[in-house]
């Protein structure tokens, strides 16, 4: 049903085509869901439509002319909290930049890591994304990581100890400065993080935290 969902059709905002694609493929849209469609002739054109069902109504649309232009970097960050690497890496195909900032400063990685999405993390850094960037002038990618990895570890969550586990690798594998990160952390007051920091190797596995950062960390978020 998605083929017939043409370039004329999305850039004419028509919402209830848009609505009628997301609902006929929940699994792959979810409650709100990126459309990806191109002209059929001319690949250069192409529309991004996202609804979103909570909102009822559509967040962005963008065409080529946007590349570089605000909504480029909204559609970036929006495709970065959704885990859709597939627009993801078609919007970094046709040029926008993966190291650009929302209006509130956050790149899409940051955004990527905030909402856990492994496989978004991963070809953000594969692309070329910064882990290095500072935003709200406190935090680095790493840095952000360790503290959900924590807190994952300190509530007994499996899956998002996994997920951070591995976010923290390929961040590290990426020339994540982990002296930075270490810096930023204790400027902030989270001395656990910055313990866990003083631990971590360039290359190496993520070690387990100790029972005492766990309590540092609980009490530092309740």
């Amino acid at each position: 049903m998605d083929q017939i969902f043409t370039y004329e059709q999305a850039s004419r905002g028509e919402i209830d085509f848009v609505k009628r694609i997301i609902r006929r493929n929940p699994a792959k849209y979810g409650t709100a869901g990126g459309i990806l469609v191109k002209y059929p002739t001319n690949s250069a054109n192409f529309a991004l439509l996202v609804y979103d069902f909570e909102k009822s109504n559509v967040i962005f649309s963008i065409t080529q002319e946007h590349v570089g232009a605000p909504q480029g970097t909204v559609a970036l960050c929006e495709m970065a909290a959704q885990n859709n690497v597939a627009v993801l890496g078609f919007l970094l195909d046709k040029g926008m930049d993966q190291n650009s900032r929302n209006e509130g400063g956050v790149t899409p990685l940051a955004i990527a890591i905030t909402r856990g999405q492994v496989e978004a993390v991963k070809l953000l850094l594969r692309r070329g994304a910064n882990p290095n960037l500072v935003y709200f002038d406190t935090f680095a990618s790493l840095q952000q990581a360790v503290e959900q990895y924590l807190l994952g570890q300190d509530q007994r969550i499996p899956a998002m100890i996994s997920t951070y586990k591995e976010i923290i690798e390929a961040l590290l594998a990426s020339g994540a400065d982990i002296a930075q990160a270490k810096r930023l952390s204790s400027r902030a007051g989270t001395d656990n993080v910055s313990k866990y920091l003083g631990r971590l190797k360039k290359s190496g596995t993520p070690p387990s935290s100790s029972e005492s950062e766990r309590k540092s960390w609980w009490a530092f978020w309740r």
